[in-house]
């Protein structure tokens, strides 16, 4: 909740996390005056399926019908109470998205299998982020089809890896990103000054080789990071279009 809203996880009002459950009534959230989603209310309700909150007549009990979209938001496999608030989604023709969490623990696993090291080259991540992605996205559309839902958006995200490219790109660009989405644009022109900037350094290799390699290492996490943060970025911008929508 705290990085789709742009806030950090101690900054005042942000939403609670922890280890173990820590919403345990619904709370709202928005965006600051400016903002390109400054006319987004995000809710955050307590967890379905605990003591606290079972599933039998969560969908009413937390009054989700009255919602313009709900976020269904999972860290792995769909489980029979996400099923089930999916299938009341549909039957209100409330619109839903399913969101698969911590997409970089999947990228790290899986590289530990395939390389003897945690930091392969460039392409070779770029292409275990894209399998991770679309082989997570197939199972979710998969297992949903087996359910009879059809038609609903999936997107696979990474919020850590958010957070920290935006930190990243609010530090050497002065733009502030709590106040806009950002888009691959902004990747690709930071990224493309800070090699502009390597380049020169290049030319003095000799004189420059430790400045040179620290330069070279940080636009390379940099730009892994944009790579695992363009999901959700697509996914900020399918709220902002639902939010048009509705005013309209």
């Amino acid at each position: 909740m705290d990085f789709v809203e742009g806030k950090p996880h101690n900054m005042f009002g942000s939403a609670p996390t922890g280890i173990w459950q820590t919403t345990m009534a619904t709370i709202c959230y928005g965006y600051p005056e400016g903002h390109d989603l400054k006319y987004v209310r995000l809710w955050d309700t307590a967890g379905c399926g605990t003591h606290e909150h079972p599933s039998a007549n969560y969908f009413e009990e937390k009054v989700l019908y009255a919602f313009d979209m709900i976020i269904v938001v999972a860290e792995k496999e769909l489980g029979e109470y996400e099923y089930t608030l999916l299938e009341n989604a549909q039957k209100q023709r409330t619109p839903v998205v399913v969101v698969i969490t911590k997409t970089d623990v999947k990228v790290d696993s899986k590289i530990r299998m395939l390389f003897n090291t945690r930091n392969p080259p460039l392409e070779e991540y770029k292409t275990i982020v894209d399998e991770t992605i679309c082989e997570a996205r197939q199972h979710v559309f998969t297992c949903l089809e087996k359910k009879g839902l059809q038609n609903i958006p999936v997107f696979i995200v990474s919020a850590w890896k958010y957070r920290d490219l935006m930190m990243d790109l609010e530090t050497i660009s002065n733009i502030d990103y709590q106040q806009k989405i950002p888009n691959q644009e902004d990747f690709a022109g930071e990224l493309l000054g800070q090699e502009v900037c390597d380049q020169d350094t290049n030319d003095n290799i000799d004189e420059h080789r430790e400045a040179w390699a620290q330069a070279t290492a940080k636009r390379e996490t940099r730009m892994k990071n944009a790579l695992l943060s363009c999901e959700l970025c697509a996914l900020l911008k399918f709220m902002a279009d639902i939010a048009v929508h509705r005013r309209l």
